[in-house]
């Protein structure tokens, strides 16, 4: 797993965001093709915790007294629960095999991982264990691309990942069409 982790830790973080309607999952599902590029399907990080704490009060990710096997339920709970994770672009994990691999690599990932922020320290996380579900070749990645539905949270990603961006603009009349 350490070389996963450094892998994954050094990885460039591009993050692919627009407002609505402007082909964001049609531009991911094209980069996902690469073979170089590891992209989870459609999973807006920052924005799944406003859904988690409507489920949970008491989950607040940035206190210190959350367990990390606190964390992975909640996650996992959220990708099985969470009728938007269940459509058929942003499904990822299909079955109960799927869930147990998910839960155990996560919760490994975040027991051993020596990253200091939190938030960073999960988003890697959940990537390392949608690659063990999936049997992704870390090896032959070179960038992280990950699908932000909006780009309110982009100052975020700046500061924790200091990511590049893909900004989708359209037509704001084709939109509103």
């Amino acid at each position: 797993m350490k070389k996963e982790q450094k892998i994954l830790e050094n990885l460039d973080t591009c993050i692919v965001t627009a407002f609505g309607h402007c082909g964001l999952d049609w531009i991911t599902s094209l980069l996902d093709s690469h073979e170089e590029i590891l992209v989870m399907p459609s999973f807006s990080f920052f924005r799944c915790f406003y859904y988690i704490k409507t489920w949970n009060k008491n989950f607040d990710f940035e206190k210190n007294y959350i367990s990390n096997k606190d964390i992975v339920k909640e996650f996992t709970r959220y990708f099985k629960k969470d009728k938007r994770q269940n459509t058929q672009r942003r499904k990822f994990l299909f079955n109960n095999k799927h869930y147990k691999i998910f839960e155990h690599s996560l919760l490994n990932w975040l027991n051993q991982s020596k990253i200091k922020n939190k938030y960073k320290k999960l988003f890697l996380g959940i990537h390392y264990a949608y690659s063990k579900v999936h049997n992704i070749n870390l090896k032959k990645k070179k960038i992280l691309v990950a699908h932000e539905h909006v780009p309110f949270y982009s100052k975020k990603y700046l500061k924790i990942f200091n990511s590049r961006f893909i900004f989708l603009l359209r037509d704001p009349r084709a939109a509103i069409a």
